[in-house]
């Protein structure tokens, strides 16, 4: 159950896509900032003067290593910030800026080392649909709840959000998860048949209770035994049940399902 947590937890910006792919893999604190809808008596141009304007201080607060998140409601017709801004941004040593809304000037943030994701382009300032209201709190970006300090993790997919207290954990899983695909990628180039865990691992994502029926003492019997052992150990943490020296006798269809017998491979 607790692993069943973990994955729960763990949850993806939607709509935030990388300005420039490529980049290196993005990994920070969240450093938060909100934004609600603009009101045309609170939001004239002349704010831009103010020192302390919400934005303005995220920019020149936002800690060296931590990721500048902002939450625009994912309404990317006005621009949460530009190049100048998120230039200023990563000469302070921000390891990323994340927006489910819109950035100014693409092409510049673009050019910067530091990776950038928003919603997708947009020239109009942010005083014309958004103001900045506060700093350091918990947010809502791309439908993803975020608190200050949760991880930020991006790469050329998207980015995910994943709770501080869980963080160290979910890292050591993901980086064996990570070695496994690296692992399987390559044996399935070289012809090998994996096809059906794989199946199952994602199918058991999706919530579901899976269980791998193998008729010899191990899963990939082609490989080599500590490879394959290392396997197994990486599929049990993603939740995925074995029943191994096992064979299927028989498969019954009901109403709503399939139910299958086994006995003990002889």
């Amino acid at each position: 159950r607790r692993a069943e947590l973990r994955r729960e937890a763990v949850l993806v910006i939607q709509g935030a896509r990388p300005v420039q792919p490529g980049k290196a893999t993005m990994v920070g604190q969240a450093f938060t900032l909100r934004y609600i809808p603009a009101r045309e008596d609170r939001n004239p141009i002349t704010v831009f003067r103010d020192p302390e304007h919400k934005q303005r201080v995220a920019i020149e607060t936002c800690p060296p290593g931590w990721v500048l998140v902002m939450d625009a409601r994912k309404d990317a017709r006005a621009a949460t910030a530009g190049s100048i801004l998120i230039t200023r941004l990563a000469l302070r040593g921000a390891a990323g800026v994340v927006s489910d809304g819109g950035f100014r000037d693409v092409t510049g943030i673009g050019a910067l080392d530091m990776p950038a994701y928003c919603a997708g382009p947009s020239a109009p300032t942010n005083l014309t649909l958004h103001e900045a209201i506060e700093i350091g709190g918990p947010i809502a970006c791309g439908d993803a709840p975020v608190f200050p300090g949760d991880v930020l993790l991006g790469d050329n997919d998207g980015v995910m959000v994943i709770p501080a207290h869980l963080a160290d954990e979910i890292a050591e899983e993901c980086t064996g998860m990570e070695s496994f695909e690296d692992f399987v990628l390559e044996e399935v180039t070289n012809g090998a048949g994996v096809i059906g865990l794989e199946l199952g691992s994602v199918w058991r994502r999706l919530g579901a209770d899976v269980t791998v029926v193998e008729y010899l003492d191990r899963i990939l019997p082609g490989m080599d035994g500590e490879v394959s052992k290392q396997a197994k150990r990486l599929f049990e943490k993603q939740g995925l049940k074995f029943k191994l020296s096992t064979k299927v006798t028989g498969v019954e269809k009901l109403k709503t399902k399939l139910k299958v017998t086994t006995e003990a491979a002889k």
